[in-house]
């Protein structure tokens, strides 16, 4: 269910190693293709209604784990520090 988001948006290529990196990976993963959270998920929402996906919440509801989970911080003020 996550491949296409994640081929997509050019992350690594399985949640399992995508859970399994640091926390300052995954930050500069993010980063390094949106300014904010707010633009991460508005990007995340409208490719899954362009593809029609059934299953949107439960992908939103994923990548807030992972950031909740890896203790992120993706606000556009930390960016800097990060690209």
């Amino acid at each position: 269910m996550m491949q296409p988001i994640l081929q997509h948006f050019n992350f690594i290529k399985s949640t399992a190693k995508l859970l399994d990196m640091s926390s300052y990976k995954v930050t500069v993963l993010f980063f390094e293709k949106f300014k904010d959270k707010n633009e991460f998920f508005n990007a995340i929402g409208e490719y899954l209604d362009n593809i029609n996906h059934s299953s949107k919440k439960t992908i939103e509801l994923f990548f807030k784990f992972l950031i909740y989970s890896k203790n992120i911080i993706l606000e556009a003020d930390y960016r800097i520090l990060f690209i």
